[in-house]
């Protein structure tokens, strides 16, 4: 039963049945506390916490106030073998009661938003006696933790950052590695989970397995040339799952060569191809050896013919596919490899499964450039051909009822491309029903285009009644119709606006602020201008917002209810630990 802290304690008010059913142990053993502590809050987190203290086996926090409000409250849970502790410093005495008092603690997740206090050494001592640590960190040299964590002779078994730090830092921080009687294992992510739970098949940017019972196994090409490296997956996440994953990267996985016989393909969940020329022959035969991939990325590759090509085999053979990434590629002609983009959603809507999906704009627009060019038509008008194309793509749209996440990514550098994404793109997704994240992100390759205004915003909130969290970021010479209608925006929990919006007034703070007290608790609004005095005031003195940021530039300013503002750089905390992270 899949309900929140709050709509439990609800139901059990509602009569006697339904108090047996949510006084059920097994509702209780996993408990999400957000904003603890708030005035507001208090009486209801009282009460929930007097009801889920005998059965609660994993408990997750976050809040702004220091961890002495929390401490009483932890230590009188007895049967805690999980701890998530978000948003506070917490200090090694506190740390160590902590312990004390836990006996069944297994599992520790920290988040430190404003460094990391000198005594690491006295913190890794008590890491070392528990199964498994998660570090969310935000600050600079995230390595030493790796340091630390090889001179603890590699305990806790196993330990997680999560910060900033992409692959090529990790990578080139490598050291001597202990000779260990246990197995260990360390990641390195750049999230803590995806919006919404889905980080199910989330790849870290580096990985280490030492000592004995490694799961890491090797397959080699033919020729021996390309080595590919299968481990199984730990995440960030408590609920760790049994799955494998295979990463190739920086070396062309060349035509002819079958990459790993079936009896590791079968094994298989994610195939992520990072950096790497992967030819149409190679690939079709890696995916028919992996019928039980859930997640493929091409991401940032080099392929050798057009994308609806290398659809085709994952269609027929990748009948469980659960998330795919083209969102940015290359192709190895230099020609322009003509792209069919009713082709392409075709067979997009035969993959029944897929759930998160991470595309460019241009696998959608109807737009035919070449034709364009050569007739020397306007931008601004579709012809009757581009208009069936539309339809048609919009046909093969809506049969997608399993899609529960987009990502759209673009870099403009053509007027065509521009208009379609100003008059087109959003009306285009609204037929997208089931979506519950959207998140579209425009960059401007030229600024000597003719710029359209954004809109479809409005259709987007309408139309997609289970969409839960909105981010939009575009350039600011870019500008988009936000509509002030509050019932709009009634299921959003997360909402992100970094482009020019129009308008920033009283009547969209009117609408922000009805909708806060319901489901909308993180915002973000990222402006041309420093949004106006009165509008601010609204949003702190009348909002219930847990999060709530307003951006310029690099900078943020984090408001609380007491209104004291906090300023910094936008990669904090909060997006590591899903408030605006993004799915890829």
């Amino acid at each position: 039963m899949f309900l929140s802290l709050r709509d439990k304690m609800s139901l059990r008010l509602v009569n006697r049945r339904l108090y047996m059913i949510c006084s059920d142990p097994y509702l209780w053993r996993n408990v999400v506390i957000d904003d603890a502590y708030h005035n507001t809050n208090a009486p209801f987190i009282k009460s929930a916490l007097r009801t889920c203290r005998p059965h609660v086996q994993s408990l997750s926090l976050r809040g702004q106030l220091p961890f002495s409000a929390y401490q009483r409250m932890i230590l009188s849970f007895d049967n805690i073998h999980t701890l998530n502790l978000y948003g506070f410093q917490i200090s090694v005495n506190a740390l160590e009661k902590i312990y004390s008092a836990l006996h069944h603690l297994q599992f520790l997740s920290l988040a430190f938003p404003y460094g990391f206090p000198f005594s690491r050494e006295k913190y890794f001592a008590i890491f070392a006696k528990l199964k498994k640590v998660v570090l969310v960190y935000n600050y600079f040299k995230p390595v030493r933790f790796f340091k630390l964590w090889l001179l603890n002779n590699c305990l806790p078994q196993t330990f997680i950052v999560v910060s900033t730090y992409g692959k090529q830092y990790w990578s080139r921080n490598i050291h001597h590695l202990p000779n260990v009687t246990h197995s260990a294992y360390f990641a390195a992510y750049r999230k803590f989970r995806r919006p919404l739970d889905f980080d199910f098949y989330d790849v870290p940017e580096y990985s280490l397995e030492i000592g004995p019972n490694r799961s890491e196994s090797v397959a080699v090409t033919a020729n021996g040339e390309l080595m590919v490296t299968m481990r199984d997956m730990i995440t960030p996440m408590n609920n760790d799952v049994n799955q494998r994953y295979a990463v190739f990267e920086d070396k062309a996985v060349t035509p002819g060569l079958s990459v790993y016989n079936s009896q590791y393909g079968v094994n298989i969940t994610v195939l992520r191809f990072s950096s790497v020329i992967v030819s149409l022959e190679s690939f079709r035969m890696i995916v028919k050896e992996t019928p039980n991939v859930l997640e493929v990325s091409l991401r940032g590759s080099i392929i050798s013919d057009c994308l609806n090509a290398y659809m085709v085999p994952l269609s027929v053979h990748c009948l469980k596919l659960r998330g795919l990434d083209v969102s940015l590629f290359a192709t190895s002609s230099r020609d322009s490899i003509n792209f069919d983009v009713e082709r392409f959603w075709n067979l997009l809507s035969k993959m029944k499964y897929l759930e998160y999906l991470s595309i460019s704009c241009f696998s959608l627009s109807p737009l035919n450039s070449n034709s364009r060019q050569h007739d020397g038509r306007s931008a601004g008008v579709l012809t009757d051909r581009e208009l069936a194309v539309k339809e048609s793509v919009i046909g093969h749209i809506k049969r997608m009822t399993r899609l529960k996440g987009l990502h759209i990514f673009e870099t403009i550098r053509t007027e065509e491309l521009d208009y379609f994404i100003s008059q087109h793109l959003l009306s285009m997704i609204s037929n997208l029903e089931s979506l519950l994240y959207l998140e579209i992100n425009i960059s401007y390759a030229t600024a000597t285009l003719k710029l359209y205004n954004i809109e479809g915003l409005e259709s987007i909130l309408r139309k997609c009644q289970k969409l839960s969290i909105l981010i939009i970021r575009c350039s600011l010479v870019k500008a988009i119709e936000l509509p002030v209608d509050p019932a709009l925006y009634g299921n959003l929990t997360h909402l992100y606006m970094d482009c020019q919006c129009k308008p920033i007034n009283l009547a969209f703070g009117d609408a922000l602020c009805i909708n806060s007290k319901k489901k909308l608790k993180h915002l973000l609004l990222r402006h041309h201008a420093r949004l106006a005095e009165d509008f601010l005031d609204k949003m702190i003195k009348e909002s219930d917002f847990i999060t709530l940021y307003e951006a310029k530039r690099d900078i943020f300013n984090r408001y609380d209810r007491n209104r004291s503002k906090n300023w910094g750089k936008l990669s904090v905390v909060d997006c590591h630990v899903a408030e605006f992270s993004t799915l890829h």
